[in-house]
């Protein structure tokens, strides 16, 4: 049977070329060619890798309403461990547009093979319409089919999606009409398994001004519907829930993958990274999402711990009972690791905690990017629904030109099937007065609730205010006051109050200090346990003369009875760290940073700095080092050269050397880029 893909691809290219045969010979024609060459080596085992990729593109006006594009990439990476890894990736598109509507076609394909691995095949169109006609609603119809799969007999991959969706966009006087409609159909011939998904979403929207623009009302109502039916052969399979992110409330649940902003950092040193999730169904497996493989160079259930706390109301933590099983795989050239739980979790919020082992100490540029909770499925058909609406209100009033009044009001209700029925509400009210340059104030109020069906309702409230005041031109004043109170049901959980403070003065024309502070004290009154923390940092900089800048600064921080994750007690620690910078900047060419750090509690002493040369129009030249001189026993330098040989031609070339309790190691890297 003809791939259905490649008989539609057929028929497209071969009409557009008996139509337009010219574009055989279509320009304007784009090629890029990129080279890197890396080396390391060391006390460490020494590596090579060699890069080479291209890409081809071009573009062609048929017409006055259709255009043509084309690109083309491939790369193939070599490296000294023999490891190949290759990958071709075609694309082609053209577009249609009149004054009534405008039509895109496009195709794109992937097809990637590594030495170890099974070759991968990615093929993919879509066809887009949508509407041009002014003061009328806005139409878009979408359609698309993919297609993945690997060269194995049998496939370990081989799936086939199509999707289909619409939308209207509709604004009338204040109102503004809003609603998609988008199916899917996921077909998974490995395990024999069918997904379909279909997915409503409305919003209307109502924005009024009055009092001549001193009063501004909206208000919104938002509804989604999804619903799921998975169909199998009776065997295992997973099915995505709905989760949110608690740190963002005003954000819907979604279904499938949660994207972190910002992503989660981790191995970048031993200190743990937590990652709090707010799940609506029953979990069995949840999967983190890294930015890239990292199985070529470690294995990610060794190298990590992975913990997970679950909770009720998001402030209280327990481990789960039973330890996960950890476990890794590469998809879509990314590292993705599978925390699979030894007992299904319930309804509520769930933490992530995740740290490197002292294995090995560092692993930077890893990072996890997204989450996704799952549960498992072990019938041969599963049907799961999901509902939600939300509702939004705002008014803002400005009485005075220098007094402004706010307040906000969002209300989400959330119903999964299967699952337990959620409610959000969260408001606050705000208000900003400025008498002049001497005085002006803030101040706040704002307060969530939370329920869960047949779970406590979780509370919490805060309260802010600030002043700020510029009694000089020189000088700038400003502190705030904030608490906040959390509740399980009627039980005052915890509560922090915050003070913070900041002081800025030009003292002369080329001498200015700072000043900031904060304190906070917390309670818990369950653990029975608080904390305070105090910092404060002075700073200054000093223009000795228009090519020389001089800077200082102290900070301390003290905690004092501090409680960890399970409440009990730790002892108090005090960090003082002071430093001076000096930068030299003869012309806009040449510049030249130093910086001397001190830290008390570490014992501590680094000395580092930089060195920028543009030494030509078309050459610049970089350099940085880092000493460690209290002990001794790490160092650090790196350079790098930026060279634009021409318009079509450039050049880049770093080296670094570091050198970290009596291992030392080096890298090099050369990337040549042409363009034309």
């Amino acid at each position: 049977m003809i791939d259905p893909y490649k008989k539609l691809t057929f028929w497209v290219v071969l009409l557009v070329l008996l139509h337009h045969p010219f574009l055989l010979i279509a320009g304007p024609l784009g090629l890029t060619g990129i080279w890197r060459y890396s080396e390391s080596g060391g006390d460490t085992e020494d590596r090579w890798s060699f890069n080479q990729s291209y890409d081809v593109n071009f573009g062609k006006e048929l017409s006055a309403g259709i255009n043509f594009t084309g690109d083309l990439r491939y790369s193939d990476t070599k490296d000294s461990e023999e490891n190949d890894r290759s990958l071709i990736s075609p694309s082609a598109a053209i577009d249609f547009r009149s004054d009534w509507f405008a039509f895109n076609l496009s195709g794109t394909g992937v097809r990637r093979e590594t030495s170890d691995q099974p070759e991968f095949t990615e093929k993919a169109w879509n066809a887009s319409w949508f509407s041009l006609l002014e003061k009328w609603p806005q139409l878009r119809l979408n359609y698309g089919q993919s297609y993945q799969y690997d060269d194995q007999n049998p496939h370990s991959q081989n799936d086939q999606s199509t999707y289909f969706s619409a939308s209207m966009d509709y604004t009338w006087s204040v109102l503004r009409f809003f609603y998609d409609f988008r199916t899917d159909l996921n077909k998974d011939r490995v395990t024999d398994t069918a997904t379909d998904t279909d997915r409503h979403f409305a919003n209307i929207q109502l924005t009024k001004d009055f009092l001549n623009h001193k009063l501004n009302f909206s208000a919104s109502q938002q509804y989604s519907f999804y619903e799921t039916e998975v169909e199998g052969d009776g065997g295992e399979f997973y099915l995505s829930n709905q989760i949110s992110d608690p740190n963002n409330t005003s954000l819907l649940p979604v279904s499938g993958l949660l994207k972190l902003q910002p992503p989660v950092e981790i191995g970048k040193n031993l200190d743990a990274q937590e990652i709090i999730i707010h799940v609506f169904q029953p979990v069995d497996r949840i999967r983190a999402y890294l930015n890239r493989d990292v199985s070529d160079k470690i294995s990610v259930e060794n190298f990590f711990i992975w913990e997970v706390y679950r909770s009720k109301n998001g402030i209280t933590w327990e481990p789960i009972e039973k330890l996960p099983f950890i476990e890794s795989e590469v998809k879509d050239e990314i590292s993705v690791v599978n925390i699979v739980m030894r007992s299904k979790l319930e309804e509520g919020f769930l933490k992530i905690r995740v740290r490197p082992s002292s294995i090995i100490t560092t692993l930077r540029d890893v990072s996890i990017e997204s989450l996704e909770a799952q549960r498992r499925i072990e019938a041969e058909t599963d049907i799961s629904k999901f509902n939600s609406q939300q509702s939004r209100l705002s008014f803002n009033y400005r009485p005075l030109t220098n007094w402004s009044l706010a307040y906000n009001l969002t209300h989400t209700r959330n119903k999964p099937d299967p699952g337990l029925d959620n409610t959000q509400l969260n408001h606050s009210l705000n208000s900003s007065y400025i008498l002049n340059r001497y005085f002006s104030t803030s101040i706040g109020v704002n307060e969530y609730r939370d329920k869960t069906e047949d779970q406590e309702k979780q509370i919490s409230r805060v309260y802010s205010v600030s002043m700020s005041s510029s009694p000089l031109t020189t000088l700038d004043l400003s502190a705030g006051y904030t608490r906040s109170d959390c509740y399980d049901g009627g039980t005052h959980m915890t509560s922090t109050d915050s003070l913070n403070g900041y002081l800025s003065a030009l003292i002369f024309p080329d001498l200015s200090a700072g000043l900031t502070g904060n304190w906070s004290k917390s309670w818990n009154y369950i653990t029975e346990n608080d904390s305070t923390v105090f910092g404060w940092r002075i700073y200054s900089t000093a223009r000795i003369d228009p090519k020389v800048n001089l800077d200082v600064y102290y900070e301390s921080v003290s905690n004092e009875g501090d409680s960890n994750l399970y409440g009990i007690s730790s002892a108090s620690s005090d960090s003082n760290r002071y430093g001076i910078g000096l930068s030299y900047r003869p012309s806009d060419i040449f510049l030249v940073y130093s910086n001397l750090d001190r830290d008390e509690e570490d014992n501590n002493t680094t000395f580092s700095g930089n060195i920028s040369w543009k030494w030509t129009p078309k050459i610049l030249i970089s350099g940085r080092f880092a000493l460690d001189i209290s002990q001794g026993d790490t160092e650090s330098y790196d350079a790098s050269l930026n060279w634009s040989i021409s318009r079509h031609l450039s050049l880049r070339s770093s080296f670094d050397y570091q050198s970290a309790d009596d291992l030392d190691s080096w890298n090099l890297l050369n990337t040549l880029n042409v363009n034309f």
